[in-house]
């Protein structure tokens, strides 16, 4: 990925810091009112794309055993039908 693409990235998502200047001192703090946009805090951000990722897994879980049973149902009912023809 392209320096400019992951900028574009962090700056749609608002993350700040990403970079380094000289004329921030370490430890200053930035007032609240001086930032233009609201700050989304990293492990907020990390924390809000888990839980999307969890109920995408969980939906994905329940789909494929929805799946499984259905085959498992088609399975059986093919078995009963072809169980009379072997007597």
């Amino acid at each position: 990925m392209k320096k400019k693409e992951v900028v574009k990235i962090l700056e749609e998502n608002k993350l700040t810091n990403i970079w380094p200047t000289t004329n921030n001192v370490v430890g200053e703090r930035i007032k609240v009112e001086d930032l233009s946009e609201p700050v989304k805090d990293f492990l907020e951000v990390a924390k809000k794309e888990q839980r999307e990722l969890d109920e995408s897994m969980k939906e994905s879980f329940r789909q494929r055993d929805e799946r499984k049973k259905k085959e498992q149902i088609e399975s059986e009912k093919m078995q009963d039908e072809l169980e009379p023809l072997d007597e």
